[in-house]
């Protein structure tokens, strides 16, 4: 296979916009796929002491404290109290993040077997240092959607009341107010608000595009 015939997509949006079912669909379609999660990145991070570390170091959080879904639930307390405190997690999490993702790209790009990759990446930084390289596909969501979703996501997870749903939700949406990614900026939009049927249509659109 040629490197020519290579392709590089970087799926973005907004949380609970459908990032994970457009790149799975797309995966689905386009099988010989090599795929990144960057949650999944930040998931496994998380499991890395110096990580962990930096995290209570950084927040004031009980150095003895072992725990990763308690640490996480006290730092959550902490950015909720202090949105502000978001960019010095960012600023622990996103290098690492784009180490692992150019490490994986370029091993793909050595792999003659894999025609594709697919990079999952919330909140996709479009500054010119970004190490991020591909066509971006942006699903966008409306703003009623999007906090229904949230709200079906938090009591998936056993967070029912309403004013600890509500929150968690302002702190999501106040965390990507700064972010913006605009239709011209993205090589493809889909707009994910009428169902799967209607998402696997704007995939193929884009794959006879590509």
């Amino acid at each position: 296979m040629s490197l020519n015939c290579k392709k590089s997509f970087l799926v973005t949006g907004a949380i609970a916009s459908g990032k994970s079912i457009a790149t799975k669909e797309l995966s689905l379609k386009l099988t010989d796929s090599e795929i990144f999660d960057a949650d999944e990145c930040v998931a496994q991070l998380w499991r890395k002491k110096n990580i962990q570390e930096q995290i209570k170091e950084a927040f004031n959080l009980k150095s003895e404290l072992t725990d990763i879904v308690k640490l996480k639930s006290l730092l959550v307390k902490k950015l909720i109290e202090n949105p502000c405190k978001r960019k010095e997690l960012e600023a622990i999490l996103h290098p690492e993040v784009e180490q692992v993702w150019l490490s994986r790209y370029q091993a793909w790009m050595k792999n003659k077997n894999k025609s594709y990759f697919i990079s999952e990446i919330p909140l996709l930084n479009s500054q010119d240092s970004s190490p991020y390289q591909g066509e971006v596909i942006l699903v966008g969501i409306s703003p009623s959607l999007q906090i229904q979703r949230l709200r079906q996501r938090l009591s998936s997870k056993g967070i029912r009341t309403k004013d600890k749903q509500q929150s968690i939700i302002e702190f999501y949406l106040q965390a990507q107010q700064s972010w913006e990614y605009s239709q011209k900026q993205a090589d493809y939009f889909i707009w994910n608000v009428q169902g799967k049927d209607f998402l696997k249509k704007q995939i193929n659109t884009i794959i006879n595009h590509a």
